[in-house]
């Protein structure tokens, strides 16, 4: 049996390449919606920040791997209510094109697909789609009390 760290690696592989419903071009509004969806076979998260000051380019595991904050946080049966504010946050974002470099986030659900944040947590990649909010990742995520109430 694989230790709980290495399934979610495998998860966050898995999930870092295009799924066939990705593999078509999504407005921000249809990617939140896939991915709220996706999130409703969830019954936990997983969320990975990682700080860094060099100019550096990792892919979804290696900024797992390499991550200075990890997070399980528990939402019970379906995780789509309790990921909102991470929903919102991708149907509030433009279409952009992808850019490589300073990915420092991933956050994903058992079964959902994975997000991959960079610049700030500003960039926004969910299998080969890219997006773009103003407000980064991870204020949100620490804003909203996602991570400690619950």
């Amino acid at each position: 049996m694989l230790p709980n760290f290495l399934k979610m690696l495998f998860l966050v592989l898995l999930a870092a390449f295009p799924l066939s419903a990705l593999a078509q071009s999504l407005s921000p509004d249809e990617a939140a919606r896939l991915f709220g969806q996706s999130l409703r076979k969830a019954s936990a998260v997983e969320f990975f920040f990682l700080a860094r000051t060099e100019e550096w380019n990792y892919s979804p595991s290696e900024v797992v791997s390499n991550s200075s904050i990890r997070i399980h946080r528990g939402c019970g049966r379906n995780c789509e209510n309790f990921m909102e504010p991470v929903v919102s946050h991708l149907r509030q974002a433009k279409s952009t094109s992808c850019v490589s470099g300073q990915q420092n986030g991933v956050i994903f659900g058992r079964g959902a697909w994975a997000l991959l944040y960079s610049h700030g947590g500003r960039h926004i990649q969910i299998g080969s789609h890219c997006y773009w909010n103003p407000i980064g990742i991870r204020e949100l995520v620490a804003g909203d009390s996602m991570i400690f109430d619950g």
